[in-house]
């Protein structure tokens, strides 16, 4: 609960940052060092116009995140081919 709480106040203050590229940074920076669930914590990335990976979503505190991270990527994927993707964020016990 400890953790919960702290994850939401850090999510939180990030929002008070002008840049979204450091908020995106912070954000990815807390869930690598905080795993949240018993598998390792995933990140879904998209390739944008410019050919540059970026993180845009964060998939945690599912049995299976890696598996619920794929499905999403599948899915979104279909409206963008070859889009997104997923990267582990974290390492699991």
């Amino acid at each position: 609960m400890r953790k919960l709480m702290l994850m939401f106040l850090g999510l939180t203050l990030v929002g008070c940052e002008p840049s979204l590229d450091n908020q995106n940074e912070k954000v990815f920076s807390f869930f690598k060092k905080n795993r949240y669930g018993s598998s390792p914590d995933q990140a879904i990335v998209k390739i944008n116009f410019a050919g540059e990976r970026e993180r845009v979503v964060i998939v945690y505190g599912f049995m299976d995140d890696d598996s619920v991270c794929r499905k999403l990527a599948d899915k979104l994927n279909e409206e963008e081919p070859n889009s997104y993707s997923c990267e582990q964020v974290n390492m699991g016990k």
